[in-house]
């Protein structure tokens, strides 16, 4: 990926994107708005990695086939100083599992979607 430190906007909705999300997306620090809602990521598990994100205000992961433990994420954000997230939307995926305790340290939560 390029080195895109500066970057606070990347929205990839509906680009018929598919397989795993890159890891590298977690350099993206300065990120506030990341969108990559309607594409295909089937099968891929998000990785904590995601939490690095701190300057994040809007996460939407919607209808795409992402699986695995719902907590892996959210306790991502948990290793985070300051937990900027406002908008959580993470629904129509495959997801398993409870909300962990970890949900309280998003102070600034406003939106969660998670059917």
């Amino acid at each position: 990926m390029l080195n895109l430190t500066t970057l606070v906007a990347l929205n990839l909705q509906s680009n018929n994107l598919h397989g795993e999300l890159p890891g590298e997306i977690s350099t993206l620090t300065s990120l506030e708005t990341l969108d990559l809602s309607r594409n295909y990521y089937t099968g891929g598990r998000l990785s904590k990695e995601l939490g690095n994100l701190c300057s994040l205000q809007v996460l939407n992961l919607s209808l795409n086939k992402f699986s695995g433990n719902i907590s892996n994420l959210i306790n991502g954000f948990r290793t985070s100083t300051h937990v900027s997230l406002e908008t959580l939307d993470l629904g129509y995926n495959d997801f398993v599992g409870e909300l962990p305790n970890a949900i309280r340290k998003l102070n600034n939560l406003r939106y969660l979607h998670l059917r």
